[in-house]
C-alpha cells in the first residue's frame, strides 16, 4: 500500500512540475542567431556533344529566415559558353519558366574543352568541362526471366557489352525506356532499370543507373541490367537503351544530390554536401555524350 502511494505522489509532482512550464510539455522554443547567409548564383548546365544541345537553368540561393520567398528562376542572365579555339556563344533564354530556361541546339562545335559563364546583377560564376570519350554498346540480349534484384523481386533483364578505355577514369549512365511506335526519336516513357552490378549504382535520376570503371578499367565489361518483368513479345522492337558517358564531375553531382534527397526528412542525418563545379557560385557543368540503341 505505501509503495502505490508513493507512485502516486511522485506522478502528482510530476503533472505539477509539467504544468508550471510556460509551454507545451512537449514543445520546446529555441532561440538561436540565424547562420551568416550570402547569396549565391546556382547553375545547373548540361551540353549534349553528340546532338548540339545545350539545357542551362539559373536561380539564386536565399536565406534560411526568407521563408516566403518562392523558388524563381533568372530568365534574365548572360549566359556564354567557350571552347578552347576562342569561339564563344550566347545562350538564348527559351522563355520557359519551368526546367531549364536557357537553351540552344546550334552550339560551338570545335575544341575538347568548354567553359559556361554566367552572368546576373553582382553575380559572375564559371564553370569548365571536358568532352569525354564516346563508348559504344554492341551485343544486347534480352531475358524475360532475368532474376531477381537486391529485394528478392523477379525482374527481367538486359544484357550488353562494352570496351572501356583504357587508363581513364570513365562514367555512364544508362535508362532502359520503351517507345510505343518503336522509333527512340519519338516520346517514350522511361523504365525502372535496377542492377546488381557493383559497378552501378544510383544518381538523382531515379530511373537510371550510374556506373563508374574503377573496378574493369581498360576491359571488355558485359553489364547486366535489370527491370521489370515483361515478355519478348510484348517489348520486342519497342526496347531500347538511352546511354551516356558523363564526366566525372556529372557522376559526383548526381550521387551527393541522390544522398541528399535520400536524407531530406531525416532530421538526424549529416547534412551532404552537394557537389559544384562553380567557382563563383555552384551548380554543375558538364558535357556528356549520348546514344540510343535498340535492344532487338
Amino acid at each position: 500500500m505505501m509503495n502505490l502511494l508513493y507512485k502516486a505522489t511522485i506522478l502528482v509532482l510530476l503533472v505539477l512540475i509539467c504544468s508550471s512550464c510556460g509551454e507545451d510539455f512537449f514543445t520546446t522554443t529555441l532561440e538561436i542567431d540565424p547562420p551568416e547567409h550570402t547569396d549565391q548564383l546556382v547553375t545547373n548546365a548540361f551540353l549534349n556533344i553528340d546532338d548540339g544541345k545545350i539545357e542551362v537553368a539559373v536561380s539564386q540561393t536565399y536565406s534560411v529566415v526568407d521563408v516566403d520567398q518562392e523558388f524563381e528562376l533568372v530568365n534574365d542572365a548572360e549566359v556564354i559558353l567557350r571552347n578552347d579555339q576562342g569561339l564563344d556563344q550566347l545562350v538564348p533564354a527559351s522563355g520557359q519558366d519551368f526546367g531549364f530556361n536557357y537553351f540552344a541546339d546550334d552550339i560551338v562545335s570545335q575544341g575538347n574543352t568548354y567553359e559556361l559563364e554566367v552572368k546576373y546583377g553582382s553575380f559572375n560564376s564559371r564553370a569548365t568541362a571536358s568532352i569525354p570519350n564516346l563508348v559504344t554498346l554492341y551485343d544486347f540480349e534480352f531475358i524475360e526471366d532475368g532474376g531477381i534484384d537486391s529485394e528478392g523481386e523477379d525482374r527481367s533483364r538486359v544484357e550488353f557489352s562494352f570496351d572501356d578505355p583504357e587508363d581513364e577514369e570513365n562514367y555512364y549512365e544508362l535508362t532502359i525506356y520503351m517507345s510505343n511506335e518503336g522509333d527512340p526519336t519519338l516520346p517514350s516513357y522511361a523504365t525502372y532499370t535496377d542492377t546488381n552490378d557493383p559497378s552501378g549504382s544510383r544518381g538523382y535520376n531515379y530511373q537510371s543507373l550510374l556506373i563508374s570503371d574503377a573496378s574493369f578499367d581498360g576491359e571488355r565489361k558485359r553489364f547486366k541490367a535489370l527491370m521489370y518483368p515483361t515478355t519478348k513479345e510484348e517489348v520486342e522492337g519497342r526496347l531500347f537503351v538511352r546511354w551516356k558517358v558523363v564526366s566525372k564531375e556529372y557522376f559526383q553531382y548526381s550521387k551527393t544530390l541522390n544522398i541528399a534527397s535520400e536524407l531530406e526528412d531525416n532530421p538526424f542525418a549529416t547534412p551532404v554536401q552537394i557537389f559544384t563545379n562553380f567557382e563563383g557560385g555552384i551548380g554543375i557543368f558538364s558535357v556528356y555524350r549520348e546514344k540510343n540503341y535498340s535492344v532487338f
